[in-house]
């Protein structure tokens, strides 16, 4: 699954696009480079990584939206689905 997200929803004039990508084996890319994280906890509507500090890094689904939470910036960001 490949994901775009954009960092600063918030402030328009500054949005930064970047590629998430979810590989079938449940690696995290990000842009293309394979992030140190363990596949924690695997469902239908959510996944939830944990980095080498210990931090989640969770993605989840809600109705038709992705959403991403990286719990080392306490930080919720809207992600889109790349088909």
């Amino acid at each position: 699954m490949m994901f775009s997200l954009v960092n600063g929803i918030t402030q328009k004039k500054n949005q930064t696009k970047v590629t998430l990508t979810i590989t079938p084996n449940f690696e995290l890319l990000i842009p293309g480079k394979k992030q140190p994280v363990a596949a924690l906890n695997i469902l239908p509507h959510r996944i939830v990584f944990l980095d080498q500090l210990g931090y989640e890094i969770v993605f989840e689904q809600k109705d038709q939206q992705f959403y991403y939470f990286d719990e080392a910036e306490d930080a919720v960001y809207e992600i889109f689905k790349h088909i």
